[in-house]
C-alpha cells in the first residue's frame, strides 16, 4: 500500500503555494477524488492568501532596507557632529577635567611615555624534571611600566666579556621554563624587562647547572 509524500519540512512558502495550486488543478474533475477535503476552492484560496502575504513581506523588506539606510545616514551625520562638538569642548576647556565633565562628557589624561623599566630583581632558578629544563622566576614589576614582557639571555662561560645568547622567547609572566641547549653544563642567566618604548637593565647574573 502506497503512501502520500508531501516533503513540506524544508519547502519554501513559494513551493508550498505552487504545490497547492497544482493539486487543485490536477484534482479538479478527477473521478478518483470525488469529494476533496478540504475543498479545492478552499485549498486554492489558502494558496492565494499565502501569495498575498509573501508579497507583503517583500514590500516590507524593501521598506525596511530603505529605513535602515536612512537611519545609518542619520547616525553618521550625528556622529560627525558629536566629534566636532567634542573637539570644541576639549579646546575651549583647555584640557581642564572639571570643565570637560561639566559638558556631560567624561575626561581622561593623555597617555604619557612609559617609564624606563627598572632592573629585574629576585631572579632564582631550580632544576626541572626534564633534561636541560630550568625553572626560572623573578619579582614581577608594576603594571604602570606597561610591560610587553621579560627577555632572558644566557652564556656558558663566566668571564669579563661573556658571549651572551638571547633566548628566543618573550614571556609576559614572572616565571618561565628555560630549556638549556647543553644539559649537564653550568649556564649563566640574566633577565630584563621590556615595554613599548624601552628596555630595562639586565638583572644580576645567576649560575646553575642544567639537569
Amino acid at each position: 500500500m502506497s503512501k502520500v509524500v508531501l516533503e513540506l519540512r524544508n519547502a519554501s512558502p513559494q513551493k508550498k503555494e505552487s504545490l497547492a495550486l497544482k493539486m487543485a488543478k490536477e484534482m479538479a474533475g478527477n473521478v478518483n477524488f470525488p469529494d476533496p477535503n478540504p475543498t479545492l476552492l478552499d485549498l486554492k484560496s489558502a494558496a492565494d492568501t499565502l501569495s498575498a502575504k509573501r508579497l507583503a513581506v517583500r514590500v516590507a523588506k524593501t521598506a525596511l532596507r530603505s529605513a535602515v539606510n536612512e537611519q545609518n545616514a542619520a547616525e553618521k551625520t550625528l556622529v560627525k557632529m558629536l566629534q566636532q562638538e567634542a573637539s570644541y569642548i576639549e579646546m575651549a576647556s583647555g584640557g581642564d577635567a572639571l570643565k570637560i565633565e561639566s559638558s556631560s562628557l567624561k575626561s581622561r589624561k593623555k597617555n604619557v611615555r612609559s617609564h624606563h623599566p627598572p632592573k629585574v630583581e629576585g631572579v632564582s632558578a631550580m632544576p626541572g624534571n626534564k633534561s636541560g629544563e630550568i625553572l626560572l622566576s623573578w619579582h614581577s614589576l608594576p603594571r604602570s611600566f606597561n610591560l610587553r614582557g621579560y627577555q632572558v639571555r644566557y652564556a656558558f662561560v663566566f668571564q669579563e666579556k661573556m658571549e651572551w645568547i638571547m633566548y628566543d622567547k618573550l614571556t609576559s609572566k614572572s616565571k618561565m621554563k628555560f630549556m638549556s641547549p647543553q644539559p649537564g653544563q653550568r649556564i649563566w642567566i640574566e633577565v630584563r624587562a621590556v615595554n613599548n618604548t624601552d628596555v630595562g637593565p639586565w638583572s644580576d647574573v645567576m649560575g646553575i647547572v642544567a639537569p
